[in-house]
């Protein structure tokens, strides 16, 4: 949804059961916006020029159907993950310092009868 005034997306919270609620809020680094089908189908271009800032929530008949975002932050999003040998082989961390305590772990007796 768009600030009719000044034509910015407004930020929003995106809660558990998929609606945005349009709050001003500091946790939200991500500017969501909201057209429905008839402005996306009426102004594309704009729609992409949105999709720069973050995603853009398509609703149907007032409900999330769809979201429209750069190529870019779907490749990040939809990433390849790499396994833990592979983020350890990464150059560079050889350079951190990583001295981590050792832990005891003592056994415990069990009663089997």
């Amino acid at each position: 949804m768009t600030d009719k005034e000044s034509g910015r997306a407004q930020p929003c919270v995106l809660l558990a059961d998929g609606l945005c609620r349009y709050l001003p809020t500091r946790r939200c680094d991500v500017t969501i916006t909201t057209l429905s089908s008839r402005e996306l189908n009426h102004d594309v271009s704009s729609a992409k020029k949105a999709a720069q800032d973050g995603p853009v929530v398509i609703t149907d008949r007032g409900k999330p159907s769809h979201v429209l975002m750069t190529y870019d932050e779907f490749c990040r999003l939809s990433g390849k993950r790499r396994r833990l040998t592979q983020a350890l082989a990464m150059a560079g961390l050889s350079d951190i310092d990583f001295d981590p305590p050792r832990v005891e772990i003592a056994p415990r007796g069990v009663d089997l009868s």
